[in-house]
């Protein structure tokens, strides 16, 4: 994160362009068996594809409700309900 401090706002611009295009090539080259090193433990790649599902649908709200501005639901919320039932554990111990 340090390294990426001073990054300049053309460059970050650049990488958050990029990104919905590269994470996903990024997450299928893992075999679904695989486990990525996430926060304190370690993940599948189905997770971060939907922590980045539930973000961008949350955030999405930030801009559209404002402005009344509808956001109709889709059948990808039931990756997001799954994640939310999954991680309940987790959060119940914490």
């Amino acid at each position: 994160m340090a390294a990426e401090r001073d990054i300049a706002p053309a460059r970050l611009l650049a990488r958050w362009r990029a990104a919905p295009s590269i994470t996903p090539a990024a997450l299928r080259g893992h075999p679904e068996a695989s486990r990525l090193d996430w926060v304190a433990s370690s993940v599948s790649p189905a997770t971060p594809a939907t922590t980045r599902l539930a973000e961008h649908r949350a955030h999405a709200y930030d801009i559209t409700a404002p402005f009344g501005i509808p956001y109709p639901d889709t059948a990808r919320l039931r990756h997001i309900a799954w994640l939310g039932h999954r991680t309940l554990p987790y959060a119940f111990e914490v």
